[in-house]
């Protein structure tokens, strides 16, 4: 379809509702030439089947002090900035899962901060899990190999989901000199944080 040349619009109380009609209307000239695309290569999926897929941001909104320590522990009191397609669950037995309806490769990225109070951090971890098992290591700080009172590590992953029960999560594992274990969080979701978004459909 050939896009419209200039409009031909003037000033005046019509202006902003013709000017919304008219990038209406481009849209709809440009978005089979943007889906048109993605098939060149055999088999491939059209752009905006892609576009539409699961998308979302969980992050820890505050600090949470006393965590666990010495046992990998899923990270289950987060928030959400947003999840397109309803898939991250923040409360119930499953909270803390992301569980997408849509088959495809995801990548996913987290983020985790975790302080030592009272002593230094001696072990320290961030997992990506898909069905409870790891599917990516955020950086690894073993045992004996170092001894801070602060660990911030982040990472990325592209993982393969069948779009009814595989399911992701977020963990940790961490253990300290003496004291406690604090997970930072903040209210912007800056510092301990994972998402996860539809990258290509299988």
């Amino acid at each position: 379809m050939k896009l419209e040349q200039d409009p031909r619009i003037t000033q005046g109380p019509g202006f902003f509702p013709a000017v919304i009609d008219w990038g209406r209307r481009v849209a709809l000239s440009f978005n089979p030439l943007v889906d048109a695309i993605g098939p060149i290569r055999a088999g491939a999926k059209s752009i905006s089947e892609t576009l539409d897929g699961p998308a979302f941001k969980a992050f820890l909104g505050s600090n949470s002090t006393g965590a666990p320590q010495n046992v990998v522990t899923v990270l289950t009191a987060l928030s959400e900035e947003f999840d397109t397609n309803g898939c991250f669950e923040t409360t119930g037995p499953n909270a803390g899962r992301f569980t997408p309806n849509v088959a495809g490769y995801y990548l996913v990225t987290g983020r985790i901060y975790l302080q030592g109070v009272g002593g230094n951090l001696v072990n320290a971890q961030g997992h990506i899990n898909k069905n409870g098992a790891q599917a990516a290591l955020l950086g690894l700080d073993a045992s004996g190999a170092f001894a801070e009172p602060f660990w911030q590590r982040s990472g990325a992953a592209l993982i393969p989901m069948n779009g009814t029960t595989d399911y992701l999560t977020f963990s940790y594992y961490a253990s300290v000199s003496a004291g406690t274990v604090t997970i930072a969080g903040d209210a912007d979701g800056a510092v301990t944080s994972w998402t996860a978004h539809l990258a290509r459909r299988l």
